[in-house]
């Protein structure tokens, strides 16, 4: 059916001639648009191009469609071209231009130029605006030949199974009838049965794509082989999408309660049911019995609007921290943030009490504006508590030791954010006042990253791979520089499939039963119908976890003015950090930490905090109190100064204070048989004397040290003379 009027122009095209229009779209899922040639001679493509609401002529080339002919529709295909053709059942005969990386947002347009750079067609649409239908999960197609080339989207259809296009299902439960348009003069024939739902479900699911090796060096899971479903079918279905769980988490506190984020802007609260399947919890309109209704709860940002993209979740500090790398009502330019939301508030929709934009931090790592690093940000988030890092954890921007102290009013720990594109983790203080500051860059090893999650129970970090890694999982623990570094990588579970697990969350040792616990993975494809996946894994990892023994060699005392430790540990004892300062051992089973007085190795008058660390990271604090140490002195001598060393009465007697520490002041008390007589440097002995013993007492005085008495050996006076 040539020969459709030209909205641009507002002639109609000659007989005999090419006319390439819009005739299909989709701009989520399996983005695609479909240009038909409707004229009645072939069209060359040579030189053409497709631009989005950029509308830059040469944009994206159409060139490789070659020659298009008259009745005939061609594609492009965010997907390779084998990959779009298999997921819509195509023959290998429709031709596909794929690879297209200039993405079309949920407001967007389309525009097709031709080899002179002039505009041949443009649709503008949104449907927030009231510009055509929504097409995230089910393309859109021109309800009459009139519609055609003139870029009025509102009078375009949402397509469905079965409809007057002969739209069917695509492997991942997209609705369309891309390759076929029923406005040409040869339409084609949908493949299959177009009402049969793919993978026997009625919601949508997703076939994994980019595949890649895993990561060299993997040993086999620590765990049980089988893994099943852990949610009911089609669970997550929502008007977004029937897909797209990413990411999870659970407090360890309250290991009843499962959080789960949908990348289409939804926060799920589950709680298990008599059967052990994870379900929507009812309380605070998070859910309904009804396992029909849409559950969960939408986010925006923090002025209200948008649309986050919201892919990590973790809860800390009472709140619950969620990930972003974009808007998906702009999802051609990168937002990658941590949006924090109160769990308890109520009504459908969750607005941020907090949020830390941290995109400028990656403009050397995301390229601004291009629609494929847009979303490539930020995966998953996992918190950290101070005390798990303190003293130990090396601190990037500052050379050293984490100190919390530096970052006041930061809650109680530090967010690691791990990055799609690179596979590193990002560990961030996300302060009060919306400031941030930048910890550490951790290399996973891994190229790319679905999740991260810390492992309290075993003082790791987990980096967590998707199918582009096959599903690997890299333990990471702190090494002896303060890094985070491998520990030892997994590969995936023989039972789980390799697909885009993006979710990842351990239950804690709490909840172990006959040595082992649940570990969960969500399915961003939904396969089979289900988003989320359980299996299980050793509570035993064969992790040292145990802390170092710390004993205190000369006793138990209130205070000190020297101490001394012995530090023991089979694995090796790693370093003593005194008040933040490191004193690094020699990594033997038994060691000691001797002759701690103020002023040395960190150490203070008053209280002291000594933490000691094995080699595998497990630390024993200890806390001692110091006082000012005595002055060092030797016995003071009486000494007489009649010339003949004579001691009676009349003669006066002097001191020697005998060896002090430099310094210090003195003060004499002179005693008769341990009774005071006088105070002074000399004593002029009298007759009360007379066979009495007589001794001095020497007091030396010294800033930062305590008043130190020696008192001299006795000397006895004469009975006569």
């Amino acid at each position: 059916m040539g020969g459709a009027a030209s909205a641009l122009s507002g002639t109609a095209v000659a007989a005999g001639a090419p006319d390439v229009k819009i005739t299909e779209w989709e701009y989520n899922g399996s983005e695609f648009v479909e240009f038909t040639n409707l004229g009645d001679a072939p069209a060359d493509m040579t030189g053409w191009s497709f631009s989005d609401s950029g509308a830059t002529p040469g944009d994206v080339s159409l060139s490789p469609a070659g020659t298009i002919a008259a009745g005939e529709s061609f594609l492009l295909s965010e997907a390779s071209a084998d990959a779009f053709r298999t997921q819509w059942r195509l023959a290998d005969t429709v031709k596909v231009v794929g690879g297209n990386t200039t993405n079309l947002g949920r407001a967007d347009a389309i525009n097709l130029y031709d080899a002179s750079g002039t505009l041949q067609d443009t649709l503008t649409y949104g449907d927030e605006s009231g510009r055509g239908p929504r097409t995230d999960t089910a393309s859109a197609w021109p309800s009459s030949a009139d519609v055609i080339g003139a870029d009025d989207a509102a009078a375009w259809t949402r397509s469905t199974v079965g409809d007057a296009e002969s739209s069917w299902a695509s492997t991942g439960g997209y609705i369309g009838s891309p390759g076929m348009s029923r406005f040409s003069s040869a339409p084609g024939t949908p493949p299959g049965d177009p009402g049969t739902p793919p993978g026997g479900v009625d919601c949508q699911t997703e076939a994994p794509t980019g595949s890649g090796p895993a990561v060299p060096g993997g040993i086999a899971w620590p765990g049980g082989v089988a893994w099943t479903a852990a949610d009911t079918e089609c669970g997550f279905v929502t008007s977004a999408s029937g897909q797209d769980v990413s990411g999870l988490d659970v407090d360890p506190a309250d290991p009843a309660t499962l959080w789960a984020v949908k990348n289409k802007n939804r926060i799920y609260k589950l709680h298990r049911d008599a059967a052990g399947l994870w379900v929507p919890a009812t309380d605070n309109g998070w859910g309904t019995a009804d396992p029909a209704a849409t559950a969960g709860k939408a986010t925006v940002f923090a002025d209200g609007s948008g649309q986050p993209d919201t892919e990590g979740i973790t809860t800390a500090d009472g709140g619950l921290f969620v990930t972003t790398e974009r808007d998906n009502a702009n999802k051609n330019v990168a937002l990658d943030s941590v949006l924090r939301f109160d769990p308890n508030a109520s009504g459908p929709t969750l607005t941020p009490t907090d949020s830390w934009d941290l995109t400028a931090d990656f403009a050397g790592v995301l390229s601004p504006g291009d629609s494929d690093d847009a979303n490539l940000g930020f995966e998953g988030i996992t918190y950290v508590p101070d005390e798990a890092l303190a003293g130990r954890f090396r601190d990037e921007s500052t050379g050293a030791a984490y100190d919390p102290a530096d970052y006041p009013a930061h809650g109680g720990g530090v967010f690691f954010l791990a990055l799609e594109k690179n596979g590193h983790i990002y560990a961030y203080v996300l302060g009060d006042d919306g400031t941030s500051h930048r910890l550490a860059d951790i290399a996973t090893g891994m190229p790319n990253i679905a999740d991260t999650q810390w492992d309290a129970d075993n003082n790791r970090l987990w980096a967590v791979a998707d199918n582009s890694s096959a599903g690997s999982t890299v333990l990471l623990k702190l090494g002896a520089s303060g890094a985070f570094v491998s520990d030892r990588i997994y590969d995936r579970p023989a039972g789980l499939a390799d697909r885009n697990l993006e979710g990842f969350v351990l239950m804690p040792d709490s909840t172990c039963v006959a040595g082992q616990k649940q570990v969960i993975r969500s399915d961003d494809g939904n396969n089979e119908g289900h988003s989320l996946w359980v299996g299980t894994i050793d509570c035993d990892l064969g992790i040292d976890t145990v802390a170092p023994t710390v004993v205190v060699k000369d006793g138990v005392e209130q205070t000190y003015e020297t101490i001394s430790f012995e530090l023991r540990d089979a694995g090796g004892v790693d370093k003593a950090v005194l008040n933040g300062t490191v004193t690094d051992l020699s990594d033997a089973a038994v060691t000691s930490f001797d002759g701690i007085v103020r002023g040395e190795r960190g150490a203070v008058v008053g209280e002291n905090t000594l933490d000691v660390y094995d080699v595998e990271g497990n630390v024993t604090s200890v806390t001692f109190t110091l006082v000012n140490p005595h002055l060092a002195a030797s016995a003071p001598a009486v000494l007489s100064t009649d010339g003949k060393n004579r001691v009676k009465a009349g003669v006066v007697l002097a001191v020697d204070a005998g060896e002090w520490t430099p310094g210090a002041a003195f003060w004499y008390r002179w005693l008769a048989d341990g009774k005071p007589i006088a105070t002074g440097a000399t004593y002029e002995l009298t007759g009360h004397e007379r066979g009495k013993r007589v001794t001095v007492e020497v007091t030396g005085t010294l800033d930062g040290f305590q008043d130190t008495v020696r008192e001299s050996a006795a000397v006895t006076v004469a009975l006569r003379g």
